[in-house]
């Protein structure tokens, strides 16, 4: 990890260039070729911070899009279970109208013909014991009014 106090090196044969340029001394006095010095190790620092951020960000970047690839698949996967879910309810509603109608009109069936009805549809009634527990008898049974 490189701030600062750390900054991260040239690769040796461009320090080296670098320092044999001011060195030489033909256009550079010596303190603008130690001011030059201060300059790049300053620059090489601030380099070394950014390349850290950017590494940090890079990271969090990838992690964000796993997390929004999960999401993703997560609500496709709901949507596609509200579909089926729709589709159920559907076809129950079909069952228990076509039921009202026999029951009003013809006469003769009774809520066993519509349990049998759901049951081979692939909607069985639950047994009463496998009810949930916090289910009281007002909210299992139906009062219709007009």
């Amino acid at each position: 990890m490189t701030d600062a106090t750390n900054p991260a090196p040239l690769p040796p044969k461009r320090e080296g260039q670098l320092r044999a340029l001011l060195t030489a001394g033909e256009a550079l006095s010596s303190n603008a070729g130690w001011a030059l010095l201060d300059e790049l190790d300053r620059v090489r620092a601030e380099r070394g911070v950014l390349a850290d951020r950017i590494d940090t960000f890079t990271a969090v970047a990838k992690g964000n899009k796993r997390h929004v690839r999960e999401l993703a698949n997560s609500l496709h996967d709901a949507r596609r279970q509200e579909g089926l879910a729709s589709a159920a309810l559907a076809e129950v509603l079909r069952i228990v109208s076509t039921w009202c109608v026999e029951a009003n009109e013809v006469g003769g069936v009774d809520a066993g013909d519509l349990a049998r009805r759901l049951g081979r549809a692939g909607h069985p009634l639950p047994d009463e014991d496998r009810l949930p527990s916090d289910w009281t008898a007002a909210q299992t049974s139906t009062t219709w009014s007009d």
